[in-house]
Parts: C-alpha cells; sequence; structure tokens
C-alpha cells in the first residue's frame, strides 16, 4: 500500500482509483483548454481569470495557444472603457505567468501592470505577496540596454500626429478642413516597433509604480502577512533592487517577530538574504526571532537555503539604532543594559545558526555541485534562487 497525507496507509486499489480519478480530472482540463481557445473572445474577466485559476489549481501549464489566447483577449479589452478585468484578475494572471515561467511580452505586460497598479488597493495580503513574487520571478522591468536608450533618447515614443491650423472660414476651404480634420482624428496605426516603444515606455514607468502601491498595501494589510508573505514580498524587494521605506520595514520587524514560529527553513533563508541584501538592519528583536528559528528548521534546509543563509548569516546587520532618552537624548542605564543583553543572545544565536548549518552542509555534501561549494564556502553573494532577477542597489519606496 501507500501511505495517504491523512488517513495512513491506504490500499494498492484505493491508489490506483486514485490515479485514475486524477487521469479523468486531466483530460476534463484538457477538453476545457481547448474549447476555452474557440470561446475566449466571448469570456469577461472573470472568466479568463477562473481558466488561469483552474491550471494553477492542478499545476498544469495551460498550452502556448490558450495562452496567446488570453493574451489576445487581454489586450481587446484594454482599450474598451468598460474594461472587465478587475485587480485582482489581474493579479491572479500575472501569478500564473509566473508560476509557468513564461514572461508576458512588453505590450501585455504594460497593460496587466497598468490596471494592478490602478486596484493595488483592493487586493488582499495574499494576493499582494503573490503579485510582488510575480514581479520578481517573471524581472518585467526592461533590461539595462532599453533603460540606456530610453536615457538617451534613442528609443522614444512616437511623435503625435500634427492638426493643421484651420484656414480662414470660406465654404470650400472650411469644408476641405474639415473633412481633413476628421482624417487627421482617427487613430493613427501604428507599427510593431511603435508599439514596442511604447510598451517599453509603460514598463519603464509602471512597474515601480505598481511595487509602489503593493508596498503600501502591504502596510496596511500587515496583520494578515503570513511568514511566506513575508518571504516572498521581501525577496521580490531585493532580487528587483527596490529599497522599502523606513516605515515599511519597520512593519516587516513587527511581523517577523510576531509570527516567527510558523517560518519553515526556506522563508528564514529568504528573510535573511533579502534584508542582508537590502543592507537593512534587522533589528535585534527579529535578528533573534529569525536565527533561533533558523536554528529550529535548520534540518530542512536545502542546498540553496544553505548558500543563502550562511551568506547573510555571516553580514547581516541586526542592530538598529540606539533609542534616546527624550529629555537627555542619550540611551538611559536600563536601555543600555537591555540592549547589551539582547546583542549577547544574538550573538549566541548566530554562532548556534553557523554550527547548525555547517552540520545540515555535511549531511548533504554530496548534493552540492563544485559552484555550489565555491559559493557556500567563499564571499560570493549567492544567486537570487529561487528564480532569479537582478538585485542591486535601485530606487526607494
Amino acid at each position: 500500500g501507500r501511505r495517504g497525507p491523512a488517513s495512513g496507509w491506504v490500499s494498492a486499489e484505493d491508489a490506483a482509483a486514485a490515479e485514475d480519478v486524477r487521469r479523468a480530472g486531466l483530460e476534463v482540463l484538457r477538453s476545457v483548454g481547448r474549447h476555452s481557445i474557440v470561446k475566449m473572445q466571448a469570456f469577461q474577466g472573470s472568466e479568463v481569470a477562473a481558466i488561469v485559476n483552474v491550471f494553477i489549481a492542478w499545476e498544469q501549464f495551460p498550452g502556448h495557444v490558450l495562452l496567446a489566447s488570453i493574451r489576445g483577449q487581454i489586450l481587446s479589452h484594454f482599450p474598451n472603457k468598460r474594461f472587465s478585468f478587475q485587480a485582482e484578475q489581474i493579479a491572479d494572471i500575472i501569478f500564473g505567468f509566473a508560476l509557468w515561467n513564461t514572461r508576458p511580452d512588453p505590450l501585455t505586460a504594460a497593460h496587466l501592470i497598468d490596471r494592478a497598479a490602478l486596484g493595488a488597493e483592493e487586493l488582499s495580503a495574499a494576493r499582494v505577496a503573490k503579485t510582488l513574487w510575480a514581479l520578481g520571478v517573471l524581472d518585467l522591468r526592461p533590461n539595462e540596454e532599453v533603460l540606456r536608450q530610453l536615457a538617451t533618447g534613442q528609443l522614444n515614443r512616437p511623435p503625435k500626429p500634427q492638426t493643421p491650423a484651420p484656414p480662414p472660414k470660406t465654404a470650400p476651404s472650411w469644408a476641405a478642413h474639415v473633412l481633413q480634420k476628421d482624417k487627421a482624428d482617427a487613430p493613427p496605426k501604428r507599427t510593431k516597433e511603435e508599439e514596442m516603444r511604447i510598451a517599453m515606455w509603460r514598463l519603464s514607468e509602471a512597474t515601480p509604480r505598481l511595487i509602489t502601491r503593493l508596498a503600501e498595501a502591504v502596510q496596511r494589510r500587515a496583520s494578515d502577512l503570513s511568514p511566506h508573505h513575508l518571504s516572498a514580498i521581501l525577496w521580490t524587494l531585493a532580487s528587483t533592487g527596490l529599497s522599502p521605506s523606513e516605515e515599511l520595514v519597520d512593519t516587516f520587524r513587527a511581523r517577523i517577530v510576531e509570527t516567527a514560529h510558523g517560518f519553515s527553513a526556506s522563508n528564514v533563508a529568504d528573510c535573511l538574504w533579502a534584508l542582508t541584501r537590502l543592507s537593512i538592519p534587522t533589528g535585534l528583536d527579529a535578528a533573534e526571532a529569525l536565527l533561533n528559528r533558523g536554528v529550529e528548521t535548520a534540518e530542512s534546509l536545502d542546498v540553496t537555503a544553505l548558500i543563502k543563509i550562511a551568506w547573510a548569516n555571516a553580514r547581516m546587520r541586526e542592530a538598529k539604532p540606539r533609542r534616546a532618552d527624550a529629555r537627555s537624548g542619550r540611551e538611559t542605564e536600563e536601555e543600555a543594559g537591555a540592549r547589551a543583553k539582547q546583542e549577547a543572545r544574538v550573538r549566541v544565536a548566530r554562532r548556534r545558526l553557523r554550527e547548525a548549518v555547517s552540520k545540515r552542509a555535511f549531511a548533504l555534501k554530496e548534493q552540492f555541485s563544485p559552484d555550489e561549494a565555491l559559493l557556500f564556502l567563499s564571499d560570493t553573494p549567492p544567486p537570487q534562487a529561487p528564480s532569479g532577477g537582478s538585485g542591486g542597489g535601485g530606487s526607494t519606496l
């Protein structure tokens, strides 16, 4: 028999029946996908998002033809003033693209990001975290070469058509001008190159705006953030190079302390790596909570998490600026004593985490590739796993 997730041992017959049900479900899913391609033009935003969510729930790639149909429906809806996609539906679609590791073309991405930015305040904490993570995975910002061309004027918006000045109101000439004006007012047909220029411009402007609004939504929904949400948001900020504001960092610190008992090993690694990558003081309370939880979950660390947590533990800045007495401007003796004790506990926790990481790395030594072994043993910063993206300094939220 096979061991089931909740009911203990199950018979081979039950396991075979479950597999048959799963195969039948996948066949239904494929049939739904084929019919969705045919009917896509009649779908509203909620129906497109429902199709995306079904494939997400089944952990299946919908196929390039269905994705192309979804893209076409998105593009057909955006010029329409009665746009039927809501912000949460756009967030689900962006998340789907990230799960399927399929980066949308710049024009579709610009449309999606514009709409998500408009409705960021409507999103729940879970959707905020998923959208931020998806933006980090997909890395929808224009690459450095495009940004350079934008900055130097080599890649500009196409000029708007100039309407000639109206002639005197004599009957024949005025009628001719009205006809000419009607033709000029018709939207000019853009080339693919012009569409790409506009999409790149919109991406360069819209992506930071969306991340900023999502970060503001994080502050308003801080009490709803789970450990998984926190680690996903911090990883995204670090991988996209956007430094959070001090208010947002304080929100992260407080929530880490409140939820540290629920952090998994990968959550701890992502949080420590992100805070260190952003050169943000972790704060003594948050540092102590993360380090102790890292020791408790060290047996669950995989190779990537080991590299990240070892690198962060060696470089993290745990101390925040000292609090000063409101009257004297200096730290009180009682505060100094409490801080010194906490700093000692943090030093002990860092040492214990180093030992736990070394022990776990020795147990997994056969799983390290040569490059991973060098990263673990050297001072080179680790790659931005799980999905990549360019780090470094950036603008401030």
